[in-house]
């Protein structure tokens, strides 16, 4: 039964509801006692008095109990006593990962590694005190505002230890199409089996697209236990070489050759975000990858990505940093991304409608390029701080003095050249150095003759030379 504003459970009022699962449904509340929002877990009625979902109950609740991380969804109590059976939890204003890709397409890559270096810290609380989650999707993974990346529902965790687990060895347990290859049969359920399903949905949140399809949920395993996950490539473009390797590594099948802890995660998405070769990827795929370099470099920031894992941004200075509006209680996403846009497209306008009415021919900067949803995305960071070495290189460059007329003219030239490979991959153009003049258009032919016919009565002819 659904409860309505007003009901009281314990300490907690009921304020509103805020979702729905297969099992039972959650709802906005207040503690009474301490005047503080948080969400409320029930079962639902036909499940009240199941012994195992009971269990499961207790079991999420002593599971999370053991972990404090700003990147967990903290439990603060659970009565399976209670009539419904509640667990009352952190309230995260925001929405579920899924939601968001669902309403607004994928995330830029820079922000889906933001958002695995979060979870990944949140794993690797978790192992460090003997739980796998088991359950890892973005479905599980509740984005705030800022967003700050929660894991939620431990409730098919499985703790290590021989007295305590809750489901059999040979039980099926996770959501098909994020399980990894040890939960579809392939051997038992360690770690890594996490960063399986952390791949998948690092794949998803890059791309919307599923990395393992079949018609039937037998057909899905069947795929994951037996065929390598499609490369990224296939569905975007405009991601450094090092990113579709990583989510390789942490999508293969073979255990000793994927990630096994998820500090190993943490290690290598420092590089990433250092330009460095990631160590790990490099032990385990045996050859050294440039970390981002290239026509996709972004600005690299010197913020530690494990202090992502505190609720930091690791990327977010190659974004647009805005806070997302996701609502207050009912956990959706608006459409925050659209004033940015209509004021970044205004101003996109005006300076094509100058740079026409000066003749600048040629300009190079693209219209903001719908997403395969339809929703536009937040405007591009400027240039600057984003040139990989080879643009940095011809920009410095361009700015010497007293360069010879043939050097200017090549190096022009692979400023167009580079300001092409920036519109393939949706990227902001490429601006000339301050006092470096665009290429001027060639002059018209000269030459050919005066055919006009002479002034009429004869006389000299006073009128002006032709135009060349």
């Amino acid at each position: 039964m659904s409860l309505a504003p007003g009901t009281r459970l314990g300490q907690y009022e009921i304020q509103g509801p805020l979702g729905t699962g297969g099992m039972g449904e959650v709802y906005l509340a207040k503690d009474a006692a301490l005047g503080r929002l948080v969400a409320v877990k029930t079962l639902k009625e036909g499940h009240a008095h199941d012994g195992a979902l009971l269990e499961r109950f207790r079991r999420e609740a002593r599971a999370v109990s053991k972990l404090n991380h700003p990147n967990i969804v903290q439990i603060y109590v659970v009565d399976a006593d209670s009539d419904p059976p509640y667990m009352a939890i952190q309230y995260i204003d925001g929405a579920p990962l899924d939601r968001i890709l669902r309403e607004h397409g994928a995330l830029p890559w820079q922000r889906a590694l933001n958002i695995c270096g979060q979870v990944a810290a949140a794993l690797a609380c978790a192992h460090d005190n003997g739980i796998i989650h088991r359950d890892i999707k973005p479905a599980n993974i509740l984005i705030d505002k800022s967003w700050g990346a929660h894991v939620s529902d431990f409730g098919i965790a499985r703790v290590l230890d021989a007295q305590a687990k809750l489901t059999s060895v040979d039980t099926v347990v996770g959501s098909p199409s994020y399980m990894s290859p040890e939960q579809c049969g392939a051997g038992e359920v360690v770690p890594g089996s996490d960063l399986f399903s952390l791949g998948v949905t690092l794949f998803e949140s890059m791309s919307r697209e599923l990395p393992f399809k079949a018609e039937t949920t037998l057909g899905v395993m069947r795929k994951i236990t037996t065929e390598p996950a499609p490369p990224l490539t296939n569905f975007i473009t405009g991601v450094p070489e090092v990113i579709p390797a990583f989510l390789e590594t942490l999508m293969t099948t073979a255990l000793e050759r994927r990630y096994s802890k998820a500090s190993q995660v943490l290690e290598d998405l420092q590089a990433i975000s250092e330009d460095r070769s990631p160590p790990h990827l490099t032990t385990l795929r045996g050859q050294a990858i440039v970390s981002v370099g290239g026509t996709a470099t972004p600005s690299t920031t010197k913020q530690s990505v494990l202090d992502a894992g505190k609720g930091q941004a690791l990327v977010s200075d190659l974004l647009d940093g805005q806070e997302v509006d996701f609502g207050a209680s009912k956990l959706t996403q608006s459409r925050a991304w659209l004033w940015p846009v209509i004021a970044a497209t205004a101003i996109v306008a005006a300076l094509i409608i100058v740079a026409l009415a000066l003749g600048i021919q040629g300009s190079d900067a693209p219209s903001p390029a719908p997403t395969a949803g339809g929703v536009i995305p937040p405007p591009r960071p400027q240039p600057g701080g984003d040139l990989s070495p080879e643009e940095r290189g011809v920009m410095d460059k361009l700015r010497q003095p007293n360069l010879n007329p043939q050097e200017r003219e090549r190096l022009l030239e692979e400023h167009r050249r580079l300001n092409g490979i920036r519109r393939q991959s949706g990227t902001r153009a490429l601006p000339l150095p301050p006092g470096v003049d665009p290429p001027r258009r060639p002059p018209p032919p000269s030459g050919g003759q005066d055919r006009r016919p002479p002034p009429p009565g004869g006389g000299p002819d006073r009128r002006p030379p032709p135009r060349r």
